[in-house]
């Protein structure tokens, strides 16, 4: 059985009488009519309203075929205005209560300012305090020139001599004998071999 264009009509302007029984008609016009968006948003409603357990495959399907998700978002939350109510609470205070209730909020935004000012006054401080070195491209340069200590090898060492660098490369075997003590003899040779070099 399929769902008649009247009552297609009717259950989009009144998405809450949707039932089980409609679900299953809703399904029946699917079947045929896959590509029907109308039907597949009044279907994930119809199984909203039951409570069913395919509500949730049905509400993908149905945001897939979705122009917008938003109405589908909408007619899925879409609760009677008679369901809810809002309960309203009579306010019936004393004289002085409402004296004390308009006197709070004043004080509240004082207290609010003088916060925020406070902080400003802080940031700003902590700013002047912290400021940043500015960028010196030299400076950059001439510390990369300097040698880092810790990466010194002995295949660094070798590069140095034989580049021609026997100077630097002199003081790296001698730093390499300080942290190797048992390659001591060979860092010595080394060193002898370089100042031989250099009285050359």
């Amino acid at each position: 059985m399929v769902v008649k264009a009247k009552n297609i009509v009717f259950y989009m302007s009144n998405p809450l009488k949707l039932n089980y029984d409609e679900s299953t008609v809703l399904q029946n016009t699917l079947r045929e009519y896959p590509y029907f968006q109308t039907g597949h948003l009044l279907l994930a409603k119809a199984l909203s309203n039951t409570d069913s357990i395919l509500f949730a495959k049905q509400l993908k399907i149905a945001a897939t075929y979705a122009n917008d998700r938003i109405q589908l978002l909408n007619l899925i939350n879409l609760y009677e205005k008679n369901n809810i109510s809002i309960k309203k609470e009579s306010e019936t205070h004393s004289f002085s209560t409402w004296l004390s209730l308009s006197k709070s909020p004043q004080k509240i935004e004082r207290n609010k300012e003088k916060n925020q000012k406070n902080i400003l006054k802080e940031f700003i401080l902590n700013k002047k305090n912290s400021s940043t070195k500015f960028f010196k491209a030299s400076e950059v340069a001439n510390n990369s020139l300097k040698e880092n200590e810790e990466l010194i090898t002995p295949t660094l060492a070798k590069i140095y001599f034989l580049q021609g660098h026997y100077d630097k490369a002199e003081r790296a075997y001698q730093k390499l004998c300080l942290r190797y003590p048992k390659k001591n003899s060979l860092f010595a040779e080394k060193i002898k071999l370089i100042k031989k070099v250099k009285k050359e």
